[in-house]
């Protein structure tokens, strides 16, 4: 038999998860999964990117064109 604490710690930990995955049945049922689809591109990288193109033989005479690789 479980003690009070393992059987808190599991109802926790299931609510957790539930929530996670959208599944939770109690107070956020109102709460939908969100499906929306986004790329974030820091301008840190594209600057160390570019800079590295830069020393690259394959890239001289070229132009570099960065772009997501989906269309979203």
């Amino acid at each position: 038999m479980l003690r009070a604490r393992e059987v808190k710690d599991r109802i926790e930990r299931n609510t957790t998860l539930d929530k996670l995955h959208g599944t939770a049945d109690s107070a956020s049922h109102f709460q939908q999964p969100l499906n929306y689809q986004a790329i974030y591109i820091d301008e840190n990288d594209i600057a160390a990117y570019t800079v590295k193109t830069i020393d690259d033989t394959h890239t001289i005479n070229k132009t570099l064109h960065l772009m997501p690789p989906e269309n979203i």
